[in-house]
């Protein structure tokens, strides 16, 4: 069928681009058509690039054959395109002879569309022949003065909010100095109570205990079934035995609970994040630096269960949920997080910063350092979070930053395209530039860019440090040669400032995740999780448990890869207060079984909610298993751990017995 007239898109001069590499569009008059048919659209990698395979029509196609490139323009699909020509000839003020003379031409346009307006081309009015606009316009001169200089930079050591003797605290002092008590107390314990009868409602004091074999069973990394039966166990179990620890397990899944917004996808869990958010800003002060970077959460079960899975395959863990973090860089103490919502989730234009940016990943920034505006820290972050707009953004509010820039396809908006042409081919040489930059509030703010030719060019884009080179040579391993033959190699080097300045704070949140999976077990991986939405749990309490173990290493001098000895201390200190106050439960039709007494349970007396929490992921077959001492197939467990399964032959007398021999070594 024909098209309208109001369908041809009309092409002004102030909607066209003009780059180098096509200035003859420059001479377009008004009332000039350019239609498009899309063929085809291809996302790829975290910056949305989007591929157009288009068909284009446009009155004299130059000689060179260079495609328009703009931004904004609306794109007509499902177009014929032989009638197309023939209505936009006879288009009222379009004229017929420059559609007569009209061209056809298979091109390919390649569009980058980056989060909100982060890499949007913004193009300016400009007169005759001149060309301007956010790439052009930068002082091409070194950066020789510190923009820290004239501010009243944070320089303070990092420091523990909540007053108190720190150098001489246990491990069980530090983590109940980061564990969110609060939240638990007011929210996670009445819906853990929800799961069970009045008589067996869950304590404050009674998590305790649960902390004890939690953390035991992250240190020794056995099955359950090893576990219940190790001398660890023997202490455990006199304050929680294996059923009363899982049934608190399976009532501490956030998707029973009803809090949160309804429309944000990760409803569930955002109200415990935001409580170790709050929590963290209450009892740590950072330093003068801080680091910006990602923490991926691995999850290999079912994807749709929550929004937001994505794969990195250079990260450790590549399949997940990823969460973006801040960690101070003197303790590489986590300070912040925020877990990340799929590009295609409506929800992230309502967060905070959205409506003032027009840019997810300049909103998610500011969202991040907002408890710091104003302090004047430094924020150091790789080329996931750096722009130039982002950089202004911080610096708008108080804060001074560093980051570095890579190029996808296009470099981000306002990076000149010529600025790597322009650094000279000698190893450790510079070349680096600066414009004012103005935020979406009307403000401009001094952006300095530093190219660096290291074994591959390192762009910097930074509101602090200079670009000149260190003062002194040193000497540095380098990885020379291709991708797959590589050879490290001593070589003196002389970087700029802010280069070093970078590599110093750059690491902070990857030191952080590996403390965090530097143990025998990591945390997060103990216990089986139904959803994602439980494992979130999980990698909080992880997170606390990493704060405490750093901050025990780094205000108490003790050894900061000792983890073994931490999780000693903490374990002991936890079963102690949990054995201060234990009180017998009662008994019901579903007795709890009773940790001191040892006699046979035969499973088939079970109730059904005992069977699904003994075995979460399936029954076994026949409801059978094998007598730990003779390897016979019995039917009947020991009610000391309810895992081990004995026969009730002279295989339960030596089990009793065995048992009596640990606890008076005791």
């Amino acid at each position: 069928m024909p098209i309208k007239v109001g369908d041809i898109v009309k092409l002004f001069k102030k909607n066209i681009h003009v780059s180098a590499q096509n200035k003859h569009f420059k001479d377009l008059a008004d009332g000039d058509f350019v239609l498009v048919r899309v063929k085809s659209i291809e996302h790829r990698g975290e910056g949305r690039q989007k591929k157009l395979h288009a068909t284009v029509v446009w009155p004299a196609l130059p000689q060179d054959g260079q495609p328009i490139v703009w931004e904004g323009i609306t794109l007509l699909k499902n177009l014929h395109l032989e009638e197309a020509a023939a209505d936009a000839a006879d288009a009222p003020g379009a004229g017929s002879s420059p559609m007569k003379r009209s061209v056809v031409e298979e091109v390919e346009l390649d569009h980058e569309v980056s989060d909100g307006d982060s890499d949007r081309v913004e193009d300016e009015e400009h007169e005759e022949g001149e060309v301007t606009g956010p790439r052009e316009g930068w002082k091409w001169a070194p950066c020789t003065i510190d923009g820290r200089a004239d501010e009243s930079a944070f320089s303070a050591p990092p420091a523990f909010l909540i007053g108190g003797d720190f150098d001489a605290q246990s491990p069980y002092e530090h983590f109940a100095h980061f564990f969110i008590s609060d939240f638990f107390k007011a929210h996670m314990l009445p819906l853990m109570n929800t799961a069970f009868k009045e008589a067996e409602h869950v304590t404050a004091n009674e998590m305790n205990a649960w902390f004890a074999v939690l953390v035991a069973k992250a240190q020794w990394g056995v099955p359950d079934e090893v576990f219940w039966q190790l001398p660890i166990a023997t202490k455990l179990s006199a304050v929680m035995d294996a059923h009363r620890f899982k049934a608190l397990w399976l009532a501490m899944d956030p998707t029973r609970a009803t809090w949160g917004d309804p429309n944000d996808p990760h409803r569930h869990v955002t109200p415990l994040i935001d409580a170790f958010n709050e929590r963290m800003l209450q009892a740590f002060k950072p330093g003068a630096d801080l680091c910006l970077d990602e923490s991926m959460m691995l999850w290999l079960g079912k994807v749709y269960l929550m929004d937001g899975w994505v794969v990195h395959p250079r990260k450790p863990d590549p399949k997940g949920f990823e969460f973006k973090t801040v960690c101070d860089v003197a303790s590489a103490i986590l300070m912040r997080m925020e877990l990340c919502c799929s590009e295609e989730n409506k929800f992230n234009r309502q967060k905070e910063y959205f409506a003032y940016t027009q840019s997810l990943r300049n909103a998610q920034i500011m969202r991040m350092c907002k408890p710091w505006f104003g302090t004047g820290r430094t924020v150091t972050a790789d080329s996931g979070f750096g722009s130039p707009a982002a950089v202004a953004l911080l610096r708008e509010n108080g804060l001074f930053s560093n980051m570095m820039i890579k190029k996808a396809r296009y470099w981000p908006q306002w990076v000149p395209n010529n600025i790597l042409e322009k650094l000279p081919a000698a190893f450790d040489s510079v070349v680096s530039c600066s414009k004012s930059i103005t935020t979406p509030s009307q403000h401009a703010f001094k952006v300095s860019l530093t190219a660096h030719r290291d074994m591959v060019p390192r762009l910097y884009c930074h509101t602090m440090g200079v670009s000149t080179a260190h003062p002194e040579k040193f000497l540095m391993y380098k990885r020379i040669g291709k991708k797959d033959h590589t050879v490290l190699k001593l070589v003196e080097v002389q970087p700029p400032q802010i280069g070093m300045h970078y590599s110093r704070t750059r690491n902070a949140v990857d030191v952080f995740n590996g403390h965090r999976k530097r143990p025998k077990t990591e945390l997060v991986e103990t216990l089986y999780c139904s959803s994602p939405q439980h494992k979130v749990v999980l990698m909080i309490l992880a997170c606390i448990e990493c704060n405490a173990k750093l901050a025990w290493g780094h205000f108490t001098g003790e050894r900061a890869d000792d983890w073994w000895t931490f999780r000693s201390l903490l374990v002991d200190k936890l079963i102690h207060l949990a054995s201060e106050q234990v009180h017998l439960r009662k008994k019901d039709s579903d007795p709890v079984p009773e940790a001191s007494r040892h006699h046979l349970v035969y499973v088939k007396r079970w109730s059904e909610r005992d069977k699904a929490l003994m075995w979460p992921n399936g029954l076994p077959k026949h409801l059978r298993g094998r007598c730990s001492v003779c390897n016979r197939v019995v039917a009947s467990v020991c009610n000391c751990s309810r895992t081990t399964w004995l026969c009730d032959g002279d295989c339960f007398p030596k089990h009793v017995a065995k048992k009596l021999i640990v606890d008076n070594d005791e």
